[in-house]
């Protein structure tokens, strides 16, 4: 084996756009087809940590959130339901994990501050800590960076509001 050399800076994310078209009739399929290469693909699965970003196209002049929209909930919870890979995935200086959780778990806006239902957090987060487990177990990753990541994702929802 040669010399191991430190990365010196992050790996650019990975974009999976999501077309507003796909959302509105919940056509999962294509997405979900971008999306499963970056779990299975062993070429591509160890190296996507923490790297993907989901941008919905045809949002950008609409001023409602993403999960204040029936239509994004649908779609986004069928991801989840289909998909439960977030933790692993999601690059965590976007907004892609907190916008999932927030369409699958029942929420309450108060004048702006989403507040999340603890118990469907909570099952959203077992899930997918299943997911990333899951994912460590079968790419043979280092225990020491599943645990980094778990840390990571557990402080990116230290700012969340639960009631």
């Amino acid at each position: 084996m040669g010399v191991i050399i430190p990365k010196i800076w992050p790996d650019p994310p990975i974009v999976v756009n999501v077309p507003r078209e796909a959302v509105e009739v919940n056509y999962t399929k294509p997405t979900l087809d971008t999306l499963w290469p970056l779990v299975r693909d062993p070429e591509l699965a160890p190296s996507s940590l923490g790297r993907l970003r989901l941008v919905f196209d045809g949002y950008e002049n609409d001023s409602r959130k993403l999960w204040h929209i029936p239509e994004a909930r649908l779609f986004i919870g069928t991801l989840d339901w289909k998909f439960p890979y977030w933790h692993f995935l999601a690059d965590l200086a976007s907004d892609t994990l907190y916008t999932v959780a927030a369409c699958v778990c029942a929420i309450e806006d108060r004048s702006g501050v989403i507040i999340f239902n603890k118990d469907d957090l909570l099952n959203f987060a077992i899930r997918q800590f299943g997911g990333l487990n899951e994912l460590f177990r079968e790419w043979k990753l280092p225990d020491e960076e599943k645990s980094a990541r778990s840390d990571e994702v557990a402080k990116y929802f230290t700012g969340v509001q639960v009631q």
